[in-house]
């Protein structure tokens, strides 16, 4: 993905939207939160729910400072940035502010850039097309690998050796075709219990 002529830098970042609402994947799962969509990704996953992301142009340049702005006007402290791939950019004024207002910073990141500092919740969502900076599943709270098939179920096991102990482990059917791939999914996990199951609730729920 290029990004010239966009004149992003920490206090210019790309922001395709902005949203409140439940976290319906992983560990989370129901925690009301603020989340901030960056626009622009390195990958093009076909199974994407947000490829309208993939493009940077498309997309508002917005300060930390008007991002917070748009926070306050809810209840939780929980910020979730996604994208697109959030870690595209300098992140560094955006965490520091939201921190010095109290705030707890979440992340999910395929981790295909390098590692960003003082971020309190870090989700891996790993690709296995792609390039991966392995500094990200050492620091991982979270790893969640999509199942799109189940030959999948190798790249997850790769994955997860590369993370903590204390790292929580997620399978997550692809949205189309998890009604297929959840049998399989549950049986796995069944015969693998460090594995939990990851549903989009907030899809079944019709939240963003």
């Amino acid at each position: 993905m290029q990004l010239d002529n966009l004149n992003i830098d920490a206090n210019h970042l790309p922001v395709l939207e902005t949203f409140y609402s439940l976290q319906g994947e992983g560990l989370h799962t129901g925690l009301a939160s603020f989340f901030v969509r960056l626009g622009g990704c390195d990958l093009s996953c076909w199974f994407c729910d947000s490829k309208e992301s993939w493009n940077p142009y498309i997309n508002k340049l917005t300060t930390p400072s008007e991002l917070l702005v748009e926070a306050q006007k809810y209840n939780s402290k929980h910020i979730v940035l996604t994208g697109g791939e959030p870690i595209l950019y300098p992140l560094d004024q955006l965490i520091n502010l939201f921190h010095e207002n109290g705030y707890s910073i979440h992340i999910e990141t395929a981790a295909t850039a390098p590692f960003v500092k003082d971020l309190d919740w870090i989700c891996v969502s790993p690709k296995n097309h792609s390039n991966i900076h392995n500094e990200w599943f050492k620091h991982a709270n979270e790893l969640k690998v999509i199942i799109t098939d189940i030959e999948d179920f190798v790249f997850a096991e790769d994955c997860s050796k590369l993370v903590s102990q204390g790292c929580y482990l997620f399978l997550q059917p692809e949205w189309s075709r998890s009604k297929g791939l959840l049998p399989h999914i549950i049986n796995y996990i069944f015969k693998n219990p460090k594995w939990r199951l990851s549903i989009q609730t907030h899809k079944y729920l019709n939240l963003r």
